[in-house]
């Protein structure tokens, strides 16, 4: 591992900063838009037109600075994680949050370390699960239950079940696309 040198650039750490503030700030507010936004407008069907208008703005963005389209075969590996991320994940966040509150939803998608390291060490080639990976998930699963059992007496109620199951396996399934054969290859 090489030494930082001491005459490095700020602009860098300063960009990595403002880069983590935006992360926070949109991933943190994501929730609570879906929230508002269901009670609105069927979930699949807000979901649809937010990944819509944000691939075509992308797309817009890459065609305008000279960007190639990329090939078929890029195509059907990001049409693979696409579905998996974006109409399978972020559409069950949607749908559950019909009956979830956006901070809950936030907490219970942050069970996507767990579902990493176990689809991982399934995998024939995959990371084994040590006794520390262990116990990193037991301490994070632990936090996570403090941090949800003042909500944990509503559980009792079906369509909050069904929002938290959903909850579930929205981050089961990006952590199953990072998987995937072309995905996991180029790490």
């Amino acid at each position: 591992m090489e030494r930082p040198n001491s005459s490095h650039d700020p602009k860098p750490t300063i960009k990595a900063y403002v880069a983590w503030i935006a992360v926070c700030f949109f991933w943190g507010t994501t929730y609570v838009a879906i929230r508002v936004a269901v009670e609105s407008y069927p979930p699949f069907f807000m979901a649809g037109v937010r990944f819509v208008l944000a691939g075509s703005t992308l797309f817009t963005f890459l065609a305008l600075r000279g960007y190639a389209l990329p090939g078929k075969k890029e195509l059907v590996d990001a049409a693979v994680v696409g579905v998996a991320l974006l109409t399978v994940a972020n559409g069950l966040v949607a749908w559950s949050e019909q009956w979830v509150p956006s901070s809950l939803a936030a907490l219970v998608v942050a069970t996507l370390p767990f579902w990493m390291i176990g689809i991982e060490a399934a995998l024939h080639r995959g990371e084994r699960i040590t006794a520390r990976k262990i116990l990193g998930v037991l301490i994070g699963f632990a936090g996570l239950v403090f941090l949800l059992s003042p909500d944990l007496n509503s559980a009792i109620d079906r369509n909050y079940l069904r929002g938290i199951f959903g909850l579930l396996l929205a981050p089961a399934s990006w952590a199953a696309a990072l998987f995937t054969p072309n995905t996991a290859a180029s790490r």
